[in-house]
């Protein structure tokens, strides 16, 4: 980063790995109970995709990798080539599940080398996996869930992880399988070394069809009808805290899907969805948290809607503004209010890969493009070095810091 007129001392640290990779992915938790939180990152960098027109066979295998605070490294656990070099096959967070103030890493491992001639691992046991997070010890295990009924490895080959309170009290692991189509979801309680099976959903027999299909990239959880109780959001599905489905808009697999309390102009919390799948209507739109009920929508047809963001970036208008644009088509970018007025149809591109809170004020900057920039603003950074891997506050003052990974390194 480019140091303002000056200013001597640089606003960031950079923490060196072990080996010269770069990293791909990072979690972040308090390890070792020191109150400071530390980093868990895989590598080396690579990100094969299951669709057939996207695979290619990994050359490598991904490295867990725990780190202190201060950069001390702690321990490493090989993935072994059980499981491939992707985002879908590899997923893993940190959270501590016991209330011991040390967080356990959780994630799906496997066993020994079961690649097919292609080199494609299509058999071969399969583990939810809990990790101490301070040595990489082994606390407990069981069964992922299977690759049957899934409709073939692409569908088969798509996995996530995540963290819910479903009784308002413990955090539960939510594992699911399969996003596109049929899904397979099963939360689990950790009870000292033993995963409790809390509760297990599908939409494989029976299900109706706007329960399949719905899935995203990733999963949310949070109380969203105020009962105390987490909900599971998986894409344009809401499962209740007790595994049953809450409501579903139907809208099938979205790309982007921001939850918050979108527009402070009416009670509760919204969802603002960006939807790949072709839409006569609602290709982008908000919805109620609690219900589902679609609040606003764009009246237009849609195909693809494949970039998007939310956040307050304009003191102008109340709430967060949101984004999307169709993927193949620059000329279609919209800019939403959050009460459903179009703002503009301009194109952020490359300047707003990501946003988050960088400055004193309550409005989010734009990240990219190496730099950081004010919406209809000053440039406040330029020349940031490395790319963007996460952004998220933790030093603690409510502004955001911007995690990167250069050669061998975070800063």
């Amino acid at each position: 980063m480019q140091l303002a007129p000056g200013q001597s001392n640089p606003p960031y640290f950079v923490m060196p790995f072990i080996g010269d990779n770069r990293f791909y992915k990072t979690a972040i938790a308090d390890l070792d109970g020191d109150g400071t939180l530390d980093w868990v990152v895989k590598q080396p960098i690579e990100s094969i995709d299951p669709y057939v027109d996207f695979w290619v066979p990994s050359g490598d295998t991904y490295k867990i990798e725990a780190y202190a605070n201060d950069g001390t490294p702690l321990w490493q656990h090989d993935l072994g080539w059980s499981i491939e070099m992707g985002i879908w096959y590899s997923p893993y967070i940190a959270k501590d599940l016991d209330g011991d103030q040390q967080a356990e890493v959780i994630l799906k491992t496997g066993e020994g080398d079961p690649r097919d001639a292609d080199g494609k691992v299509t058999s071969g046991p399969e583990y939810l996996t809990v990790l101490n997070g301070k040595t990489g010890a082994l606390i407990a295990q069981t069964n992922w869930p299977s690759r049957d009924g899934l409709g073939g490895y692409n569908f088969a080959s798509r996995n996530q992880i995540g963290v819910a309170y479903l009784d308002g009290v413990i955090p539960h692991i939510i594992v699911e399988r399969g996003t596109y189509w049929y899904m397979k979801v099963l939360a689990y309680r950790l009870d000292g070394n033993t995963l409790t099976e809390v509760w297990h959903w599908d939409n494989l027999v029976g299900a109706p069809e706007d329960l399949k299909g719905q899935g995203a990239h990733w999963m949310l959880a949070a109380d969203l009808d105020a009962d105390g109780f987490d909900e599971v959001i998986l894409g344009s599905l809401v499962l209740d805290h007790d595994g049953t489905p809450l409501w579903t808009t139907g809208l099938r697999h979205p790309d982007y899907v921001y939850l918050s309390d979108l527009d402070p102009n009416r009670p509760g919390w919204e969802i603002y969805y960006a939807v790949e799948t072709p839409q006569a209507a609602n290709g982008m739109c908000m919805v109620d948290a609690a219900t589902g009920e679609i609040l606003w929508g764009f009246t237009e047809a849609t195909t693809h809607i494949h970039f998007g963001f939310c956040g307050d970036i304009t003191a102008n208008h109340d709430g967060s503004e949101c984004y999307g644009g169709e993927r193949d088509d620059v000329a279609k970018r919209w800019l939403w209010s959050a009460d459903g007025e179009i703002l503009s149809n301009e194109t952020f591109g490359a300047t707003a890969t990501s946003i988050g809170y960088w400055d004193a004020d309550r409005q989010k900057e734009l990240l990219g493009d190496h730099k950081i920039t004010k919406y209809q603003g000053d440039i406040l950074a330029t020349a940031l070095y490395g790319n963007i891997n996460q952004v998220a506050d933790i030093v603690g003052d409510w502004r955001e810091e911007i995690i990167v990974f250069t050669n061998a390194a975070l800063g």
